[in-house]
């Protein structure tokens, strides 16, 4: 074995297995940021370790893939540029580690990466939210596999951004930054050619994350993300979803093959959908996620699955060369069974030996409700309009005076000091103006439009003005913190600009939206 002595500590490149002393334990994490202006000069990051166990196993941004080293002693570890992000880092270690100094080592005479920025939000706000999702692209490391998609989370209070490897969220954002591209055209200089541009890295990104051998049970699964769960034989998972690849299909592949005629996307739309539809029937219900290094199923299912129905939706739209009618109906009527609450919202965990909890999540329930809207659009059973119109009516019931909705709603039934607790909802606030504006084009709801255009107008007071990287992003706080699961960061997330991007462009004529009151609703209890 190679051995590399780096400030004192001696390192080895291994295979972790059961002679190392804590290969039973879990994983514990450690997390650092490269700021995006200053990766471009990086060399490499070092940081000054005490291992009070007297060995470890570290192992940098494993999805990328790197190396677990052991290292024994105190003393620096050097990580080189490629290994790192610019932005989050995430150090999975075993045995007991102090990280007690971090230092850039950055190269003389470079030169700082610039952030694109757009119009004023309070004067172009499309421009503006467009911008940011320009700003999201992965640029490097180069030799990750996800470098030219798009990182999930600008986080405002440290400055950097987060989440590389979350391809499902990168859906929507495909789909906006398409219809930016249709609707700059000749107008813009230059930058309509960077939405298009960035729409198909996108999708090259999650074409060569889909699986494709014959052989593979999970043969035409999109890769949802990878994620630390703090395991003992790797600190990064990598999933896929039955639901995140439907949605995937609609919101991503099939657009990009209407854009580019490039039949690549159709036939891994075509090959995902086989996937979903097998398994959906296959399973009593749908499991969140596959481990796809396990080789199992998750043993629960979260509300997100309610979108599971539109990729059959809008693959049916594009190609006749297949009727998925009926796998819609089934996966959404068994959805319907297995979460909806006596109170007539959804519970946010199914888990099959016990059934749903009373947890109501806000987006989890505009998730249902783009299922049911791709239903309304596709199938002739009148359930699914009167589902839609029930839970419009209770959304539009606990939608703060300002337009924005709250991170949760309560348990079983709306609760005031809960919503309020919970932090404001970017991604539900975006998700519903665009769904509230849907549900007003199929069934003419003027109250519902209003609370759309409510939702809209939130999201343009709450873009963030100050030039960098995080410029026009839709900024909130949350007990989730977007998708970091951290309590009250302000973060923006990419696919709720993205869903203020597609809303907005339903909106005709694009006239400045009435600004948002302050204040919240004061009627639910």
């Amino acid at each position: 074995m190679e051995m590399v002595n780096s400030g004192g500590l001696t390192l080895t490149n291994v295979i972790l297995n059961n002679e190392y002393a804590v290969a039973c334990q879990p994983y514990e994490y450690f997390f650092f940021r490269v700021p995006q202006g200053e990766y471009r000069n990086l060399e490499a990051v070092e940081l000054e370790l005490a291992v009070d166990s007297g060995e470890a196993v570290l192992v940098l941004n494993e999805y990328m893939p790197n190396e677990p080293v052991r290292v024994r002693g105190s003393g620096t570890v050097r990580f080189e540029s490629c290994q790192c992000e610019a932005g989050e880092n995430v150090l999975a270690f075993k045995g007991q580690v102090r990280v007690q100094n971090i230092r850039l080592v950055t190269r003389e005479n470079g030169t700082s990466a610039e952030a694109a920025n757009g119009s004023d939000p309070a004067s172009d706000p499309v421009s503006a939210a467009g911008a940011y999702l320009l700003n999201s692209r992965i640029s490097a490391p180069e030799r990750s596999s996800f470098a030219g998609s798009c990182y999930a989370i600008y986080d405002y209070t440290n400055r950097c951004h987060r989440m590389p490897c979350w391809l499902w969220s990168d859906a929507p954002v495909v789909y906006a930054l398409l219809r930016l591209w249709e609707n700059a055209g000749s107008c813009d200089s230059g930058g309509a050619l960077r939405y298009k541009e960035l729409a198909c890295s996108i999708g090259e990104v999650m074409l060569s994350h889909q699986i494709t051998d014959p052989a593979d049970e999970v043969c035409g699964a999109l890769t949802s993300r990878y994620r630390y769960y703090g395991k003992t034989d790797r600190s990064f998972h990598r999933l896929m979803g039955l639901n995140d690849t439907s949605y995937s299909v609609k919101w991503a592949l099939l657009p990009l093959y209407e854009a580019t005629g490039d039949l690549r996307y159709l036939e891994a739309a075509r090959m995902a959908l086989d996937w979903v539809q097998k398994n959906s029937r296959a399973l009593d219900f749908l499991p969140s996620h596959y481990y796809y290094e396990n080789r199992v199923w998750e043993e629960r299912a979260f509300v997100d699955t309610g979108f599971c129905a539109e990729g059959f939706e809008q693959y049916m739209r594009f190609a006749g060369d297949r009727d998925y009618r009926k796998t819609m109906d089934f996966i959404m009527k068994r959805f319907i069974r297995q979460f909806k609450l006596d109170s007539g919202y959804y519970g946010q965990n199914f888990y099959p030996g016990s059934g749903v909890d009373d947890r109501l999540f806000t987006r989890g329930h505009a998730w249902v409700l783009e299922g049911l809207l791709a239903c309304c659009r596709s199938l002739e059973d009148s359930l699914y309009r009167k589902e839609a119109e029930e839970l419009c009516e209770k959304l539009a019931g606990v939608q703060n005076e300002d337009g924005s909705w709250n991170y949760l709603l309560g348990y079983n039934r709306p609760d005031r000091r809960i919503m309020d607790g919970s932090g404001i909802c970017e991604k539900a606030t975006a998700i519903l103006a665009y769904l509230f504006l849907e549900y007003d084009r199929l069934f003419c709801d003027e109250r519902i439009k209003m609370a759309g255009l409510r939702a809209l107008a939130w999201c343009e007071a709450n873009m963030e003005t100050e030039p960098g990287p995080g410029f026009g992003g839709i900024a909130a706080e949350s007990l989730s913190s977007g998708i970091t699961g951290l309590p009250f960061l302000k973060v923006a997330t990419g696919y709720a600009n993205a869903y203020y991007v597609i809303a907005r462009g339903m909106v005709e004529p694009r006239v400045p939206l009435e600004k948002p009151h302050s204040g919240k609703e004061k009627g639910a209890t």
